[in-house]
């Protein structure tokens, strides 16, 4: 079989003495004790918590756990029976080889050490005859990494810019045993290849980095297991829900989970979906096991504070929704697995057993359905103006004039709701979409619909008095008066909140009456007026208020 185009002559003879040392350093590999995960508990800021498991070499004596997995700074912990004597434990930078394909000659070449091949070798303008070299392939030099910068060194150190990456030198050296020696070829030089014997491998395994752990064991250690466990970024969990209104006093909520996995493989593990505010405070610090920061790098990462911490690497997701209006088919009838959730003190984790997801795919995994009570509101807030906080007439005006059509959810699922993307639907149809925030059970959330466009309201305040209140303020007293008209077909529950800077003085009918402690401005207290009432179909209602605020003169 033959690969490769063109046909040249180059000689290159070395006789080289590498193989015997090769061997000996294969034969004193420490054994490896393979692991793997059994739990994660997953969090929604894109880090994990991995409980992997393994078991040490029967015979005992040194061993390797390969590769060793990235660990945020103080959460890497081993653990093993008392029972076993472990010593040593020490970790090191290494190669190791992930699967692909052969993409050239020189990925071929490396597929198939010990085949015999006939070497077509580049002139390289040389007006050299034409060459053939015939042989079996031996073996190439290892891609060496470039030496880290030393900043503690004597003399003259470079110490490495932040984010530089040295380039990494390709080697380009092949041994191949020709008739009466090793014959030591430039791999570049190679143009063609024959396969004499008839067997080619297409698979080039690709070298990576890989941390790898060294140890010892005294003893056998048979049927003894040990355990990983370590935070590490690259895996997280995107909630979302949909909310059914149909009912007319209830509403059906569906939640799901998309998990996305950057980080390995997971064959059936268990899952643990983390709702609440954990405190992760070197979530964004490597751990020193994990050979990605220097030492000195390693203490700048520690006396930062977290906003100021250079990421390690970013990773940007984005999602692009398009809307299409067509009939939606029925809520998903998921199964309420989330009544057998754990509660880890202020922490709810809800489990999903016997995931698979490889590392690079996200999981579609149903949470559960509920029905919960639900009440309809129409919300209108109308902010403050004498300071300037709020919209002036015209263009931003009329968003102040906005009534929304809100739902009161009821939490009665004996769970806790993280905050998430929310749809609602009725009857098969979208109606809209708004963030459901964190609540616990037994608590209620506001959820927005959509614009309430059969429910107008109007406002509008007017200055009445103002007197001298000292040298360089005044005091001015404001009418104000808020109107709304129901123009739909049926009666709806209306809540009006006003927001003023001032101080009230009156209001008809009489509302509730609030004072936020931290919203002084300009000698003026912050409050707000809170309506509930009723409003029948074509039914118009007008709230009054008045109040007083202190201005510059």
């Amino acid at each position: 079989m033959r690969v490769g185009r063109g046909r040249g002559v180059w000689s290159l003879v070395a006789v080289l003495a590498v193989l015997a040392a090769s061997t000996a350093a294969q034969a004193a590999e420490p054994k490896e004790a393979p692991t793997q995960v059994k739990q994660v508990a997953l969090f929604k800021n894109g880090m994990g918590y991995f409980t992997r498991t393994g078991e040490w070499p029967e015979e005992g004596g040194a061993f390797v756990i390969r590769p060793l997995p990235p660990s945020s700074h103080g959460s890497f912990w081993l653990t093993w029976d008392a029972e076993v004597k472990v010593s040593d434990l020490r970790a090191r930078e290494a190669l190791g080889t992930e699967p692909a394909d052969a993409m050239s000659i020189a990925d071929l070449l490396r597929a198939n050490p010990g085949e015999k091949v006939r070497l077509y070798l580049s002139a390289m303008g040389t007006g050299a005859e034409t060459r053939t070299v015939e042989g079996v392939i031996l073996a190439f030099p290892e891609v060496t990494k470039p030496s880290r910068s030393d900043p503690y060194a004597s003399g003259r150190s470079r110490v490495p810019i932040e984010g530089y990456v040295p380039p990494v030198a390709q080697p380009d050296l092949l041994l191949v045993e020709a008739g009466k020696g090793i014959v030591g070829l430039k791999l570049s030089l190679v143009q063609e290849v024959d396969f004499l014997s008839g067997k080619v491998s297409r698979s080039s395994p690709r070298k990576v980095d890989i941390v790898e752990l060294l140890g010892g064991v005294e003893g056998a250690a048979k049927k003894r297991d040990f355990t990983l466990t370590y935070l590490a970024k690259g895996a997280t969990w995107a909630p979302s829900y949909q909310i059914d209104i149909s009912q007319a006093d209830s509403a059906v909520i569906s939640a799901k989970a998309e998990v996305v996995n950057e980080l390995e493989d997971l064959k059936g593990v268990t899952l643990q979906l983390v709702t609440g505010f954990p405190n992760l405070q070197f979530a964004d610090v490597p751990s020193p096991l994990s050979f990605k920061l220097g030492l000195a790098q390693f203490f700048q990462y520690l006396v930062r504070p977290p906003e100021q911490r250079p990421p390690i690497a970013a990773n940007v997701m984005t999602q692009s929704v398009v809307y299409r209006p067509t009939q939606m088919p029925a809520l998903p009838g998921y199964e309420a697995v989330a009544a057998r959730g754990e509660a880890a003190e202020d922490l709810f984790l809800y489990p999903i057993k016997e995931v698979t997801l490889a590392k690079g795919e996200v999981g579609y995994y149903p949470l559960f359905t509920a029905s919960v009570p639900c009440q309809h509101v129409y919300q209108w807030s109308v902010p403050d103006y004498m300071w300037n906080d709020g919209p002036r007439r015209g263009g931003e005006a009329d968003k102040a004039e906005v009534v929304w059509h809100t739902l009161r959810l009821q939490n009665t699922t004996g769970l806790p709701w993280t905050t998430a993307p929310a749809m609602t639907v009725a009857e098969g149809q979208v109606l809209g979409q708004d963030t459901l925030t964190y609540t616990p059970v037994r608590g209620s959330v506001v959820l927005k619909v959509t614009q309430a466009v059969g429910v107008s309201a109007r406002q509008e305040e007017n200055e009445v008095a103002r007197v001298r209140q000292d040298s360089s303020h005044e005091r001015v007293t404001v009418e104000g008066k808020l109107q709304m008209h129901n123009y739909k077909s049926e009666t709806i529950d209306l809540e009006v909140t006003k927001t003023l800077v001032g101080e009230p003085k009156s209001s008809t009918p009489e509302a509730d009456e609030h004072h936020l402690a931290p919203g002084w401005r300009g000698g003026n207290p912050t409050s707000t007026l809170t309506w509930r009432f009723t409003l029948k179909p074509d039914e118009v209602k007008e709230l009054a208020y008045t109040y007083t605020v202190l201005i510059s003169r």
